[in-house]
């Protein structure tokens, strides 16, 4: 008995590590939240029907077995929003799939023209964060612009706000953190986060959207980036799942003595 206990409190102890997940899409086979929170996404398909949607292809996804595929329609993933203030984490996979094109908007909030993630290339290699309390002075308030690269591989980004400073990495390492800053960030879009008639959505293939209401730290970046994991262990439904088997195991050994 006191085996199936402690495999039990190893269970429930994993739930309870993610307690600052927001929202989770693995995009594997559809669009729900993975975090137990219950804010599905709803893919919006406009132009062509049926060319974005999960794609299950060997090599379109970077972990589990399908990653969001988008077109260039202004197709896109919407939510219940989430007012990020103070302390948060945005992580995501993204694969864009012409290195040259501008203003790929990955994440945020739709009909605004603030509060969203842009990958640009066109030779200005860049990753835009705008805040949600953005204005547009010299220099402009609420937004950054962390160099990157601009090519057609998988890359991992997280943006994390802390307090009044946004930092930024990518493939888990610290690009730069940049203090001063309101990093107030609301977010109910995935893919073409962006109010305008322009060509302002996202091409390629994007994965693992994570939504925390903590500032990670650069090792719980590094889980992500190399496990898809805040702690680096199984997730919590992973864990549950082996634990009832080891219970079971021994459930059927000591019947067997």
């Amino acid at each position: 008995m006191k085996i199936e206990c402690i495999l039990m409190i190893m269970g429930l102890t994993g739930l309870a590590s993610h307690a600052a997940v927001l929202s989770h899409y693995s995009f594997d086979s559809d669009y729900t939240d993975g975090s137990g929170n219950g804010n599905d996404a709803t893919l919006t398909d406009v132009g062509t029907v049926g060319n974005s949607g999960i794609t299950t292809t060997i090599g379109e996804s970077v972990f589990g077995g399908g990653a969001m595929e988008f077109s260039t329609d202004r197709d896109y993933l919407a939510f219940s929003a989430q007012a990020l203030n103070g302390d948060y984490t945005i992580s995501f996979w993204a694969q864009q799939d012409d290195a040259a094109r501008g203003w790929n908007m990955a994440i945020g909030e739709r009909d605004t023209n603030v509060s969203f993630i842009s990958l640009r290339g066109t030779g200005d290699d860049v990753v835009r964060w705008r805040g949600s309390e953005w204005v547009n002075t010299s220099p402009a308030s609420s937004q950054e612009e962390f160099a990157s690269v601009s090519d057609t591989a998988w890359h991992h980004y997280a943006v994390v706000g802390a307090g009044t400073t946004i930092s930024l990495y990518r493939d888990g390492t610290l690009v730069n953190t940049v203090a001063g800053e309101n990093t107030d960030f609301t977010v109910d879009t995935i893919g073409a986060a962006f109010f305008s008639a322009n060509d302002f959505d996202f091409e390629g293939r994007i994965d693992e959207v994570w939504i925390l209401d903590e500032a990670a730290d650069a090792t719980t970046v590094s889980n992500l980036y190399t496990t898809n994991t805040l702690n680096g262990v199984p997730e919590p439904r992973t864990a549950m799942l082996a634990s009832v088997a080891v219970l079971f195991l021994a459930r059927r050994r000591r019947k067997s003595v």
